[in-house]
């Protein structure tokens, strides 16, 4: 059968929900753009454009089915969930066209997808980044580990969920997350969009921290949320908080609320984060997949 692209509309939202509540867990961050609250729906401003690829009418006369979403958002940042991208060849200059792909600025999602769209796009990425994805949906609720205090007694340590007053007393958290993990070597930091990124996390998503007395020592939360998955990220501690056990407990007591709101978990962890890799793995997720994203 031969590959085309449709257009999305709100007409369409239906296939496309449909599509991607079946195969969510590779793509949250996409879903998220067509969901709210758990429901479909359909904002065009999120995009400069999105696309359903469909495989067309077939010798026997079938209909076509969708087996992709491709979308840009208003950023230059490519999104997708693709059946086969290998079958997906021809459909290369329609989608380049389309996607406007020699001004976009980065291609996230699974690595297949990711690598034929670098292909499609006939350009190098600057960056590109190797992820495995990991899943947790129907594993037991992780036990809750104890953290002590910085003097290895004392006051405890409080799991919190946080809201948009909190922005102040967790910048320091997100400047470290956004220095060691997100900017890369030799990128300059920029202070003001770090700011901007955590407040739009604060409004918009589920973000908890672990707070020590008056300050906070470590945060992880939803970075995207779709019809039945959230995906986790933005798992921080501060250097002189590490090798306690926090992140572990931490990650324990997001999991376990996220898991009593009936959510099923993503997320996306390097390939040489040995270390996170087992913190994850001992709350819960069990390794799904290769993930990748490319910067342009």
């Amino acid at each position: 059968m031969t590959a085309t692209l449709a257009r999305m509309t709100e007409t369409r939202l239906p296939e496309c929900a449909g599509y991607l509540r079946d195969r969510e867990w590779r793509c949250v961050t996409l879903a998220g753009h067509f969901a709210a609250d758990g429901r479909p729906r359909y904002d065009a401003e999120a995009f400069s454009c999105a696309f359903l690829v469909m495989n067309g009418t077939d010798a026997d006369g079938g209909a076509g089915v969708v087996a992709g979403v491709v979308a840009r958002t208003r950023t230059g940042i490519i999104l997708h969930c693709l059946d086969n991208p290998g079958s997906l060849a021809g459909l290369g200059p329609s989608l380049a066209r389309s996607l406007d792909a020699k001004s976009a600025r980065c291609v996230l999602g699974p690595a297949d997808g990711t690598r034929f769209l670098e292909e499609v796009m006939n350009r190098t990425p600057y960056r590109s980044v190797d992820y495995t994805l990991m899943i947790s949906e129907d594993a037991p609720a992780a036990r809750p580990l104890p953290v002590l205090g910085a003097d290895g007694g004392g006051d405890p340590v409080a799991f919190v969920r946080c809201d948009p007053s909190d922005a102040d007393a967790l910048l320091h958290l997100q400047e470290g997350y956004e220095r060691e993990e997100v900017v890369p070597p030799g990128d300059p930091f920029d202070r003001k969009a770090c700011r901007i990124v955590l407040a739009r996390a604060l409004a918009r998503q589920e973000i908890f921290a672990a707070r020590y007395r008056d300050g906070y020592v470590a945060k992880a939360g939803t970075n995207a949320r779709g019809f039945e998955w959230d995906q986790l990220g933005g798992v921080y501690t501060a250097p002189n908080w590490r090798g306690r056990g926090i992140a572990r407990a931490l990650m324990a007591h997001v999991v376990r609320e996220r898991r009593a709101k009936g959510r099923k978990l993503a997320l996306f962890v390097k390939d040489q984060n040995g270390t996170a890799r087992r913190v994850y793995e001992d709350t819960g997720f069990r390794a799904e997949g290769p993930f990748r994203i490319s910067y342009f």
